[in-house]
């Protein structure tokens, strides 16, 4: 992924925004804001361990997926991560 450097040099910057923009909703920086927070979440060692710890211990993939339909609140976390990302 490209970092701030990138694009703050005008050599890259075009092309980053026209490879990375994405939908016209957001901007290519709030747009790699995203993706760095996901990868800054998903990505690290201790997440792996505890999503591999709640999987397996937990019960079924399909008994999470039902659990975490019923009680997540997908909106509140989409704008709680908008938040961190500055987007």
């Amino acid at each position: 992924m490209p970092i701030e450097a990138d694009m703050e040099n005008p050599e890259t910057k075009d092309l980053i925004n026209l490879y990375l923009r994405g939908s016209k909703d957001y901007t290519t920086e709030q747009r790699l804001r995203i993706l760095e927070l996901g990868r800054d979440l998903a990505a690290s060692n201790l997440c792996g361990s505890i999503m591999g710890f709640t999987i397996n211990a937990a019960g079924s993939p399909v008994t999470n997926k039902i659990t975490v339909s019923r009680t997540y609140n997908l909106k509140e976390m989409e704008d709680i991560a908008r938040e961190i990302a500055c987007v």
